[in-house]
């Protein structure tokens, strides 16, 4: 199975300008940006949304979460890998092609979520 360049695809992507796109209003602090998180915009105002210059993000209240452009879109889209991947491939004007995201590794990504779909759904019917 081939491997899709996430590496290559989150190079191209300024995290700063994808948060703004979700609705953040960064502003400067330090050496990081802080703002009121896109994720639950509304549920609070505070400065609770930080990104950083290494392209990683958290947010400290609500969402109590964090990651790379990648988990950005996850949780603002509410989409999963694959998704993620694929809107970011838009966003960034990079074709699936060049990072590596053949057919064959689309349908490989799509047949594991569904086998972990599955053992989610066992594992939460055995813990009851």
């Amino acid at each position: 199975m081939s491997r899709i360049d996430t590496e290559k695809l989150l190079a191209r992507v300024d995290l700063v300008t994808l948060a703004e796109h979700f609705g953040a209003e960064l502003k400067r602090n330090g050496r990081d940006w802080r703002g009121v998180c896109p994720i639950h915009a509304g549920a609070d105002n505070e400065s609770s949304f930080r990104v950083t210059d290494d392209g990683r993000w958290n947010c400290f209240t609500h969402c109590n979460t964090g990651g790379n452009a990648i988990a950005l879109v996850k949780a603002a889209e509410n989409v999963d890998f694959l998704g993620a991947v694929k809107y970011l491939a838009e966003y960034t004007h990079i074709s699936l092609a060049d990072i590596g995201m053949t057919p064959e590794a689309v349908v490989a990504l799509e047949q594991r979520k569904q086998r972990t779909d599955v053992l989610d759904l066992a594992a939460r019917y055995f813990a009851e």
